[in-house]
């Protein structure tokens, strides 16, 4: 069997394995395609036996090093359950994960004093879609102050789970970061950015990357060596 598999522009393999009476390892790891992309997160990896019992997992660091220092590569975390003590085939499963994706560098200028007639604006995210179709302004508490923020409702693919927006400072070489999110209250997905003042007329906004979750499952077969536990 294949201890290697590729699916939507995305190879997973079995990098390492080991076994002791004691407990069985596995490491499955992640090679991309694009060379504008890198891993920002992974999904849940599972470990089924053949008659679909799942192994409890415990996630530890990953072994070895990318010596090569591949960008599009990477070792991915080690998993560790129990001794296997059959020869039946495992099914080690990853379900999705998430990657950034950079692009040219985009501009935007919004006014911030007509939100009420805001219009809204297409945001180009390759072969993904994205609009801007409303804001809105209001304060958070940080370290006893009150920051104002302008949120941003963006409608855009379900895959997608950041723009990254930034916003640089007048006073300094510093930048504002966005933070992207779904509400929880509506489903929406936003995106806020501390604005400079509270009396701030326009927001200059470029963005040069975008997060987002390419689906799975990748699936590998391996056949262990069976391990007596009475030994």
């Amino acid at each position: 069997n294949s201890l290697s598999v590729t699916k939507n522009d995305v190879t997973m393999t079995l990098l390492h394995t080991a076994q002791t009476e004691g407990s069985t390892m596995v490491q499955p790891s992640i090679s991309l395609k694009h060379e504008n992309e890198t891993l920002t997160q992974y999904g849940w990896v599972t470990v089924k036996a053949s008659d679909g019992r799942q192994y409890a997992l415990r996630r530890d660091y990953p072994y070895g090093f990318n010596l090569t220092d591949d960008i599009l590569f990477s070792t991915g975390n080690a998993y560790t359950f129990a001794p296997v003590t059959t020869e039946s085939p495992l099914t080690i499963s990853l379900d999705y994960i998430y990657v950034q994706r950079s692009i040219p560098e985009n501009t935007i200028t919004l006014d911030i004093q007509t939100k009420k007639s805001f219009t809204p604006i297409k945001l180009p995210l390759d072969d993904f879609s994205a609009v801007i179709t409303g804001a809105a302004e209001y304060s958070e508490t940080v370290e006893k102050e009150e920051i104002p923020v302008l949120r941003l409702f963006i409608d855009t693919d379900p895959e997608i789970s950041a723009i990254n927006f930034y916003e640089e400072m007048d006073s300094d070489s510093g930048v504002i970061q966005a933070e992207c999110g779904i509400i929880t209250d509506t489903d929406d997905f936003a995106c806020d950015i501390q604005l400079q003042s509270d009396q701030q007329e326009k927001a200059t906004l470029k963005y040069k990357s975008f997060d987002y979750r390419i689906d799975g499952p990748w699936e590998i077969n391996w056949t262990p060596v069976p391990i007596d536990a009475g030994e």
